[in-house]
C-alpha cells in the first residue's frame, strides 16, 4: 500500500505539530517572491523549511529536497496550506520508506493541486469573504465610525487565519486523499452563507443611508427589513456581492445628494 494513503505510517524523523505550525506561519510569506517561470516556487520552498529541518536531510538529499520544492506552484495563498500539508506528508512518507519516489513526483503533485486550490480559494475569499467583509465593514463604519474598520479586518482575517493553519494540519493528515476534503458539504454551503451575510450587511447599510440622522420611528425598522429583503432578492437572482456593494454605494450617494 502507498504509505501516503495510510493514516499514520511509522517513519523516522516524524513530523511534529510544531513543525506544521511553523509551515503555517511561513505560508504568510508565500507571495513574498514571484517569478514568471515558477510563480510562488521560492515562497513555497521557504514555507517547507521546517520539514527539511525535521527530516534531518544532509548533503545530496538536502540539495534534492530544495531542488524539487523550487519548482512551479501557483494557487490562492489562503488555501495553499492544504498543498503544503499534503506534500509534507509525502516527504515524511518518502523519508521513512525504502521505496523512494522519483524526484519529479512532488512537482507533479504540486502542479496537480494548483488548479483546484486556485479555484477554491478564489471562490471562498475573493468572491465570498472579501465582498462580505467589505459590506460589513462599511455598515459598521456608518454605525460606529472608525471602529467599524475592525469589523472588516476581523471578518476577513479570522477565516483566512483559520484556513491557513487548518489547511496544513488537514493536508498532512489526509496526504494524497486531500481531494476528499473539498467534497465535504461545508465547502458548498460556505459561499452561500458569505453571500447571505453580505446581503444582510447591504440591507443594513441601505437602511442606514436611507434613514440618515432623522428621528427613530416605526418607519426605521420597516426600511431596514425591506432593505435586507431587497439584498436577499438580488442574491437569489444571481447578483454578485461585488455588484451589490457597487449598488449600495450608488444608493448612498443618491441619498446624500437628495
Amino acid at each position: 500500500m502507498d504509505p501516503c494513503h495510510q493514516r499514520g505510517p511509522p517513519v523516522s524523523s516524524e513530523i511534529k505539530k510544531r513543525d506544521l505550525i511553523g509551515v503555517g506561519l511561513r505560508s504568510f510569506f508565500i507571495q513574498a517572491s514571484w517569478n514568471y517561470e515558477r510563480m510562488l516556487g521560492l515562497g513555497w520552498t521557504f514555507a517547507m523549511m521546517p520539514i527539511l529541518h525535521r527530516l534531518k536531510l544532509r548533503g545530496d538529499a538536502r540539495k534534492a529536497f530544495l531542488k524539487r520544492h523550487l519548482g512551479f506552484f501557483n494557487a490562492s495563498p489562503f488555501v495553499s496550506s492544504f498543498a503544503l500539508g499534503t506534500v509534507a506528508r509525502l516527504e515524511e512518507a518518502r523519508a521513512g520508506s525504502d521505496e523512494h519516489r522519483t524526484e519529479d513526483s512532488v512537482e507533479r503533485i504540486k502542479v496537480a493541486l494548483s488548479g483546484p486550490l486556485g479555484a477554491v480559494g478564489d471562490r471562498l475569499f475573493w468572491h465570498g469573504f472579501r465582498p462580505m467583509a467589505a459590506l460589513l465593514g462599511v455598515a459598521a463604519v456608518q454605525l460606529w465610525g472608525i471602529w467599524g474598520v475592525l469589523v472588516f479586518l476581523l471578518a476577513f482575517n479570522l477565516p483566512h487565519l483559520c484556513f491557513r493553519f487548518y489547511g496544513v494540519m488537514r493536508g498532512h493528515r489526509l496526504g494524497l486523499q486531500i481531494a476528499k476534503e473539498f467534497s465535504r458539504p461545508f465547502y458548498k454551503s460556505l459561499p452561500r452563507w458569505t453571500e447571505r451575510l453580505g446581503a444582510l450587511a447591504l440591507g443594513l447599510l441601505i437602511g442606514i443611508k436611507s434613514f440618515g440622522d432623522q428621528p427613530v420611528s416605526w418607519v426605521t425598522p420597516t426600511i431596514l427589513f425591506l432593505s435586507i429583503g431587497f439584498g436577499f432578492m438580488l442574491l437569489k437572482r444571481g447578483c454578485s456581492p461585488s455588484l451589490l456593494f457597487f449598488l449600495v454605494l450608488m444608493a448612498g450617494m443618491a441619498v446624500v445628494w437628495i
